[in-house]
């Protein structure tokens, strides 16, 4: 590639007009799937209506077990269940903002006794963004992670981040 080159909105190009996209930089395992435009999330649309979920099952996945309840006080010890793992409670949460974390792999914080991660919604939606954690096979797989992990809507940083911006209430879906 040419030290002479030029950015577009389809990537980088040089010289030789070879051109780097973001969908040649990454290599998904399998090809996923995103919902029709019309069903993806935009703030403001209402929920489809509920006879279009499926029926309700029982399932034990997701559950909470107290392992002991203190007599003088409501602290409690317990452990909350998950598809990908046990959460012991109370206990320590890894913080990796853009669901990376710096320095610690997760056999050591395994190794730790950290049982969960947290991962901001809102740093995730700009970079990487939604299409590519999708297309990777979701955000486990995208960090290569096993174990439970923990997001938060990112609401703060919409408010902290845009406190300046005006609100459109027409929704947008962005372009990445």
């Amino acid at each position: 590639m040419s030290s002479l080159a030029t950015t577009d909105g389809e990537g980088v190009r040089g010289a030789e007009e070879e051109t780097v996209t973001p969908s040649t930089r990454y290599e998904p395992r399998e090809k996923a799937t995103l919902p029709p435009r019309n069903r993806r999330h935009r703030p403001l649309t209402p929920p489809p209506p509920a006879s279009e979920f499926p029926a309700y099952e029982p399932r034990d996945f997701f559950r909470f077990e107290l392992v002991h309840q203190s007599t003088k006080s409501a602290a409690r010890v317990g452990r909350i269940h998950t598809p990908h793992g046990v959460i012991d409670t109370p206990g320590y949460v890894a913080v990796g903002t853009n669901a990376a974390l710096k320095s610690v792999s997760h056999r050591e914080l395994a190794a730790a006794g950290v049982d969960l991660m947290f991962a901001n919604t809102y740093h995730l939606t700009l970079q990487p963004g939604p299409e590519l954690v999708a297309a990777a096979g979701g955000l486990h797989s995208f960090i290569g992670r096993d174990g439970p992990i923990i997001t938060d809507s990112g609401g703060f940083q919409v408010k902290h981040h845009n406190s300046h911006a005006s609100v459109n209430c027409q929704p947008q879906i962005p372009n990445m």
